[in-house]
C-alpha cells in the first residue's frame, strides 16, 4: 500500500469511527404507562399475543418489511421491499416459505420503489399482486405458488401500485383492461363486467351557476 492509498485508509476508518459515536443507537422501549383518562371512556393496553422468531429457518431474515396483510384463514403475507420477497406465516406465525421475485419473467415483479406493489389476499386464498412498473396483475396460491396474470395495458403507468380489491362473492376489482374504470374478474381473472367509461378521467366537473 503506498502512502497516498495509506492516508485515504487511514481516514477513512477514523470518519467511520466519528460516525459510529455521534450517531444514536437503537434501543427498545418499556410500554409507555398512560399519564391522562377521560371517565366514561373505556381504557386498554396492548398485550402481547404472539410473536415470529428472530431466527425461525436460516433462510428467513426480514431487510425492509415494508406491508403485512392476512387472509381469512389466518395466514400472514409481508411483502419486504427491498429483498423485493414475500414472506408467509400460517395462524400460528410459523414461518410457511416465502415468493416474489425481481425480474420482468412469470410470476416476478420489477419494483425498484416500495410502492410500486400492491398485493390482498383475496376471498378464494389466492393472493393477488399489483406491479405498477410492469404494470401486471399476478395471482399467485396461498402458499406462493404463481399460478397466472394479466398485463393492464393502461395509457399511464401509476404509481404507487394499488392492492386489489375483492368481495364475498370472490369477484377481483382492478383498473379496467377495456377502456373503463375498473373491471370487474371471476376467479379465472375474466373481465364479466366493466364500471364508467375511461372518456369520463379527461372530463371536469363544474359547478352549475
Amino acid at each position: 500500500m503506498n502512502m497516498n492509498k495509506k492516508i485515504r485508509f487511514n481516514t477513512f476508518m477514523i470518519f467511520l469511527l466519528l460516525v459510529s459515536l455521534f450517531l444514536p443507537a437503537q434501543e427498545f422501549l418499556e410500554m409507555p404507562k398512560p399519564t391522562h383518562t377521560v371517565k366514561g371512556v373505556p381504557t386498554s393496553t396492548l398485550e402481547l399475543v404472539k410473536e415470529i422468531d428472530l431466527d425461525p429457518d436460516k433462510e428467513l431474515f426480514f431487510a425492509f418489511p415494508w406491508d403485512i396483510k392476512v387472509n381469512k384463514t389466518g395466514w400472514l403475507y409481508v411483502y419486504d421491499a427491498k429483498l423485493i420477497r414475500m414472506f408467509i406465516f400460517d395462524d400460528k406465525y410459523r414461518y410457511v416459505g416465502q415468493f416474489l421475485d425481481k425480474g420482468e419473467g412469470p410470476g416476478e415483479v420489477n419494483s425498484s420503489f416500495a410502492l410500486s406493489v400492491g398485493y390482498h389476499p383475496a376471498a378464494d386464498g389466492n393472493i393477488y399482486v399489483t406491479d405498477s412498473i410492469l404494470d401486471r396483475f399476478l395471482r399467485f396460491s396461498p402458499t406462493g405458488k404463481f399460478l397466472d396474470g394479466k398485463r393492464m395495458n393502461r395509457r399511464t403507468h401509476i404509481i404507487p401500485s394499488f392492492p386489489p380489491v375483492s368481495d364475498k362473492r370472490g369477484f377481483i376489482y382492478a383498473y379496467s383492461l377495456n377502456n373503463g374504470i375498473v373491471d370487474m374478474l371471476d376467479s379465472e381473472m375474466n373481465c364479466v363486467h366493466t364500471f364508467l367509461d375511461l372518456k369520463l378521467n379527461e372530463k371536469w366537473v363544474h359547478d352549475c351557476k
